[in-house]
């Protein structure tokens, strides 16, 4: 994945920039990909590596999404940490660390930054009430972040009661289906 992103790096500059694990980077899968889901924008850029966790993207980010000069930046990672039993407090540290280093290098760049949707897969089981936990500390990471924006992808893919709804999903409850990207 980082080899073809670098063999894209002059024509994806000052894009907006997706990054994050697999629930990121299937959206080139999906039948609608990431660039005409977001008609209205100039130019996008979808770093998403599957089983990607935040250490990885915190890795990666100066070559993979800040050497791109982006336009903003959508971060949706944290999901593989849970299922590897990562403890919160590091992926709250990751978060942290992601976020301060892309605001050092562009204070007033707009930076999204998604909290962990529902899931239920039966291959990797994650306990909900992580979920719930790792989505509290992640609201609480974007307050008195100035051009940080919380997105609650937990709600838009929820059924009432906090399960996935099928129509957003594939077959596994846990990656999008083509009507969830």
């Amino acid at each position: 994945n980082r080899n073809y992103f670098w063999t894209l790096r002059g024509q994806k500059q000052g894009a907006v920039v997706f990054v994050g694990d697999s629930l990121i980077g299937n959206w080139e899968l999906a039948k609608v990909k990431t660039g005409p889901s977001f008609p209205q924008l100039k130019l996008v850029a979808n770093r998403g590596i599957g089983g990607d966790v935040s250490r990885g993207v915190f890795f990666r980010l100066q070559e993979d999404v800040l050497d791109l000069h982006p336009e903003a930046v959508v971060i949706l990672i944290g999901t593989n940490d849970l299922s590897a039993k990562a403890p919160i407090d590091g992926i709250i540290a990751n978060l942290t660390a992601i976020l301060d280093q892309a605001q050092k290098a562009y204070p007033t760049m707009p930076i999204i930054l998604c909290n962990i949707p529902p899931r239920n897969s039966k291959e990797a089981v994650i306990d909900s009430a992580q979920v719930t936990e790792l989505n509290g500390r992640i609201a609480q990471l974007v307050q008195g972040r100035e051009h940080v924006t919380l997105l609650d992808t937990f709600t838009l893919f929820a059924m009432p009661d906090g399960t996935p709804d099928p129509v957003n999903y594939k077959k596994d409850l846990l990656h999008p289906s083509d009507a969830g990207y």
